[in-house]
């Protein structure tokens, strides 16, 4: 497999994989945004979820989210700003997940667990043999439907960080390097 590639009419996203040689750019390390079209913007990582939230024509953003920003709200609260500051509809949003770390690689405590669920999302809780995990993409993209986005205006990655290592970085399986992600917006 080359580059993971996704494509609207809108928006592309490139994600490099270890076989490709990805380009020399600087990656957001915070919340990121662009309102010039054909601009770009670069994420890194290796197991968070490499997020971009785009209205057609006006607005890129983008912002990598761990587990502990995705429980902070912190992706709802950017694409909140973003919505907000280019008087945009949520209907107009639309969002893309890129390779990340899926429910099954991401373990935590049950307390942990107990305090996600009593916060409104236990959809997003799992347990299997007296293990509990988190699946942190879909805490994100409940976050966000709450904002009014339409499911059909998200977009994930079929790609797991950690059952690819052929293709992709993941720190849980002790890689060094990180992958990288590039959005644009058309």
């Amino acid at each position: 497999m080359e580059n993971s590639i996704y494509e609207d009419q809108a928006f592309k996203a490139v994600t490099y994989t270890k076989k490709d040689v990805a380009p020399s750019l600087s990656a957001a390390d915070k919340m990121a945004l662009t309102s010039k079209k054909g601009s770009s913007l670069a994420l890194s990582s290796a197991d968070d979820i490499p997020l971009f939230f785009y209205a057609e024509g006006k607005v890129l953003g983008a912002m990598t989210v761990s587990k502990d920003a995705a429980v902070a709200e912190e992706a709802k609260k950017a694409v909140k700003t973003m919505i907000v500051a280019y008087n945009l509809k949520p209907s107009d949003v639309s969002v893309y997940m890129g390779p990340c770390l899926t429910f099954s690689h991401t373990i935590v405590s049950r307390e942990e667990l107990i305090s996600i669920m009593n916060i409104g999302y236990r959809a997003c809780a799992k347990r299997t043999d007296g293990v509990d995990f988190l699946d942190v993409p879909l805490l994100v993209m409940l976050q966000l439907r709450a904002l009014g986005i339409p499911m059909a205006n998200f977009h994930v990655s079929p790609l797991d960080t950690y059952e690819n290592p052929d293709l992709l970085y993941s720190k849980l399986r002790g890689d060094e390097g990180s992958n990288l992600t590039i959005g644009t917006l058309k």
